[in-house]
């Protein structure tokens, strides 16, 4: 292996990849990459000796290594190196030793649901705590609807409610785009949802629903540049889900080859048909209801799955340009719309947060679909109407591609680029790690709202709304990683029982032989004249038996109980047995 230098202390994402190197190797470090196996030594390393728990074996897998390649000095002294590094940076960084940090270095603070007892004060990260409920679901006649619909209904109020802003987003055309405050690039509204819960627990019902609001699109919007655009396409379409077996397959969702029937002749007469590219559909709802499809679709060896997915809520253009015509498929950037939800058990959504070095749990809204207040007493209410907004006519961009913009005030304006400077210096309190794309996922939710609302523009109203959103998906997916870190401390307890048990096993086994060994040599002793030499036991017995397996333990033995004596000789020690006296 490389040096063992110390450069960093590990984050939560290098823990999830390195775990998940260990996993897939049979849990064997002997298998594992050195880079894996030095992540979970350098965790052991931040901790005092006697507080060690080695139990998984990393860092006697580095040492084995270490000496293997520079010999047991240069490597005691390897590791004494990155001993002292590690703890003096968790010393400077603070938080608990032994643990990951966050992907930005930070200490890691462990938020949990607590009961506050009188006068004491208490850190809340419950995601559906009642003052997070009161700001996002009193904001307005809408919200208050969508919570009360969604009780009466047995749907969590929150997974129902990022679903009515999904579904808003959906309906807006595709030609609407939010401006470029950093960067030089327009972004879309395209958004993924992670819908947390147990089994069992509502997931399913969420995307169906309900039947909460009914949408109404302006007809004047849908002139020109239909959000009907497609062979396929049609209002009722637009809100149902589809499914994807690949990366590749989301851009075929809005283009896919079809046979064509030219045009009549002048004759009038058609030719054979020919497959080609036609447009399907402007707008689509890709929905993964099943974590484990999910999970099996991304896992895949060269799974595009991932950066199609990211490419897919940047608006960005889709697809692959393969040498065959007959498999090409793509479909140009900002030419269409869309959504994705993927239903996720806590302890499920490692394999997501592992991606963090793509990307892709940093565009992820996280939801959960529970409702700890839910109540049977609700009563069912017609759908509410929305009318969506009226966008106008689209203009040429500066591509001579249509596009509307999504006005959006100075204040937030300001806000985005001064959080984006504290990032670029990394300042304390900056967006990054898992919050890299947090503003702009902010922006996405607040367009949302806008248009739920029938409004057009993102003023200091929406946008203080959406960070309400926004800190629900934060305590949502702190919880989800607070499961996998349970899960995993776990594993690691039951898998450090399985080898104490293990252990245990084989040191009764090797007791049970080394006993069967000591009475083997003694009844073979009975029937010889005078003492024996360890060689002549060795020779009676056969190749691979415990008497010379186990021969020199099961001597010891012997001596310890008092059944055989040792006589030593200048040249070879003899043994006899006690009983016979025999020199």
């Amino acid at each position: 292996m490389n040096v063992f230098t110390f450069t960093g202390l590990p984050t939560e994402s290098d823990a999830t990849k390195a775990y998940r190197e260990y996993d897939r190797n049979g849990q064997d470090w002997t298998e594992c990459s050195d880079w894996a196996v030095g992540k979970f030594a350098s965790v052991e390393l931040q901790l005092s000796p006697g507080d060690r728990f080695d139990k998984f074996g990393a860092l006697e897998e580095v040492r084995r290594r270490l000496v293997k390649m520079v010999g047991p000095a240069a490597a005691a002294e390897a590791i004494r190196d990155h001993e002292k590094a590690a703890q003096a940076a968790r010393a400077e960084v603070g938080g608990r030793p032994g643990t990951w940090v966050n992907d930005d270095g930070t200490a890691h603070v462990y938020k949990r649901k607590v009961k506050a007892k009188a006068g004491d004060e208490a850190t809340v990260a419950d995601p559906h705590e009642d003052a997070l409920m009161e700001r996002v679901f009193g904001y307005s006649e809408v919200t208050r609807h969508v919570l009360d619909q969604a009780r009466a209904r047995q749907i969590g109020p929150w997974a129902a409610l990022f679903l009515a802003l999904g579904q808003a987003a959906l309906l807006t055309p595709w030609w609407v785009r939010l401006p470029a405050i950093v960067g030089g690039r327009p972004a879309s509204l395209n958004t993924i949802t992670a819908l947390v819960g147990l089994s069992g627990g509502g997931k399913s019902n969420s995307t169906g629903g309900g039947g909460i609001l009914r949408w109404e699109v302006d007809p004047l919007t849908l002139e020109g540049a239909s959000l009907h655009e497609g062979e396929d396409q049609c209002p009722r379409r637009i809100l149902t889900p589809q499914t994807v077996g690949s990366g590749e397959a989301i851009s075929t969702l809005f283009r896919d080859r079809r046979l064509v029937v030219p045009e009549p002749d002048e004759n009038g007469k058609t030719g054979k048909a020919v497959s080609t590219q036609v447009l399907i559909r402007r707008a689509a709802w890709i929905d993964f209801a099943e974590v484990d499809h999910f999970l099996s679709l991304i896992r895949k060896d060269g799974s595009s799955l991932s950066p199609e997915l990211r490419k897919f809520t940047d608006g960005a253009a889709l697809g692959v340009h393969t040498k065959s015509t007959d498999r090409r498929s793509f479909i140009d950037a900002f030419t269409y719309r869309g959504i994705a939800t993927v239903s996720v058990q806590p302890a499920r959504a490692g394999i997501i947060l592992e991606g963090a070095d793509g990307g892709l749990p940093q565009r992820f809204v996280w939801v959960a679909t529970d409702d700890p207040n839910a109540t049977a007493d609700g009563h069912r209410r017609p759908a509410l109407a929305i009318r969506l907004p009226s966008w106008g006519t689209p203009e040429a961009d500066e591509d001579d591609e249509p596009a509307v913009y999504v006005h959006v005030d100075d204040s937030v304006r300001r806000q985005v680029v001064a959080d984006r400077i504290k990032a670029l210096r990394r300042e304390d309190g900056a967006l990054v790690g898992l919050d890299s794309h947090r503003n702009l996922v902010r922006l996405k939710l607040a367009a949302a709202v806008a248009v739920l609302h029938g409004r057009t523009s993102v003023t200091e109203l929406e946008w203080d709304l959406a960070e309400g959103l926004m800190e629900h998906s934060d305590r949502v997916r702190a919880g989800v990683q607070n499961t996998l870190r349970s899960s995993w401390a776990e594993e690691q307890r039951r898998r450090g029982a399985g080898d104490a048990a293990r252990e245990e096993g084989k040191a009764a086994a090797r007791e049970a032989a080394i006993r069967k060994a000591a009475d083997s040599i003694t009844a073979w002793m009975e029937r010889q004249d005078g003492p024996v030499t360890p060689g002549q036991i060795a020779a009676s017995g056969k190749s691979g038996s415990p008497r010379r397996v186990y021969r020199d333990e099961a001597l010891a033995l012997l001596v310890d109980e008092g059944v055989i004596r040792k006589i030593s000789g200048d040249d070879v020690d003899r043994y006899a047995l006690v009983a016979e006296q025999k020199s």
